[in-house]
């Protein structure tokens, strides 16, 4: 079973193809919403001690959303 089906299962995301995740929509980041949303959802108080500078922040990231970083490839 591959990781797809987990995260569309976490996310409540109904499309799966037999290339992935399926997502429909236009105009945004789907790699970045995946990645923000499933970080929601593992570290919903953020962690408590990564800080990750957002907005000029010094303090740990309280949003888990930005503890998972995504890059296209």
């Amino acid at each position: 079973m591959s990781i797809d089906w987990h995260i569309s299962k976490v996310l409540d995301i109904a499309s799966l193809s037999n290339k992935g995740l399926f997502i429909k929509g236009y105009g945004m980041d789907y790699g970045f919403w995946i990645a923000y949303n499933l970080g929601r959802v593992l570290y919903p108080n953020g962690d408590g001690k990564t800080i990750t500078g957002r907005n000029g922040s010094k303090e740990p990231e309280t949003d888990g959303g930005y503890l998972i970083n995504n890059v296209w490839v």
